[in-house]
C-alpha cells in the first residue's frame, strides 16, 4: 500500500472505461462536416482577430485505411512556427484530429492539440492529447489527457470533441497567459 486512502491504479482504470464510454457515444457528423465545422470557427477566430491566422492552415487528407485527418500546423513533434494558428498575443496553436466515418456521422480516434504560448508566458506550451488506444498503464498515461507544460506529466483530461478543444484553448486557455 502507498499509504494513499484510496486505490489509485483502479482510479485510474475507471476513469479510462469512463474515457472510453465518452468517446463511443459521443455523436459527431461526417468527418467532411466536422472539417467544415472547424474551418468555419476558424474564420470566424481570423474576422474578430482572436487569431491572426487560420483557415489557410488547415488541411485535410484521407489516409490509406479510409480514416480523415484533419490538420492546422506541422507535426507538434516539429518546431516551426510557419503553417501554424497564430495569435495576437505571439501564442501558436498546431492540431491534428483522426476521425472514422461511422454510418452518418464519425468517430474520433486520435487527436492532438498542442498550444506553445508566448515566450514571456508563464509557461511553454499545453498539449492536450487523445490516444489510439488505452494505455497500458493509465496511472501514468491516461489515453484522454493534458501535458501542462511538461512533456511528460499527463492528467486526466476529459474527451471532448475536437471543435470543443479548440474553443477551449482560443477562448479559456490562450487568453490566461498573456501579459
Amino acid at each position: 500500500m502507498s499509504g494513499r486512502l484510496w486505490d489509485e491504479a483502479a482510479a485510474a482504470r475507471s476513469y479510462e472505461a469512463k474515457a472510453a464510454g465518452d468517446l463511443e457515444s459521443m455523436d459527431l457528423p461526417s468527418p467532411h462536416e466536422c472539417f467544415k465545422q472547424i474551418r468555419t470557427y476558424l474564420q470566424r477566430m481570423c474576422d474578430t482577430r482572436r487569431t491572426k491566422t487560420g483557415v489557410r492552415v488547415l488541411s485535410q487528407r484521407t489516409l490509406e485505411n479510409g480514416d480523415m485527418q484533419i490538420n492546422a500546423g506541422p507535426s507538434i513533434y516539429r518546431h516551426p512556427r510557419e503553417g501554424c494558428v497564430e495569435f495576437q498575443s505571439g501564442a501558436f496553436l498546431k492540431f491534428g484530429a483522426t476521425l472514422r466515418f461511422h454510418g452518418v456521422g464519425s468517430k474520433l480516434i486520435v487527436h492532438s492539440f498542442h498550444l506553445q504560448l508566448e515566450p514571456t508566458s508563464r509557461m511553454e506550451f499545453v498539449r492536450i492529447d487523445l490516444n489510439d488506444k488505452e494505455a497500458s498503464n493509465p496511472l501514468h498515461v491516461p489515453r484522454s489527457h493534458l501535458h501542462p507544460g511538461f512533456q511528460h506529466v499527463h492528467i486526466p483530461f476529459p474527451v471532448m470533441r475536437p471543435l470543443e478543444i479548440l474553443d477551449r484553448l482560443v477562448h479559456v486557455i490562450e487568453p490566461a497567459f498573456r501579459h
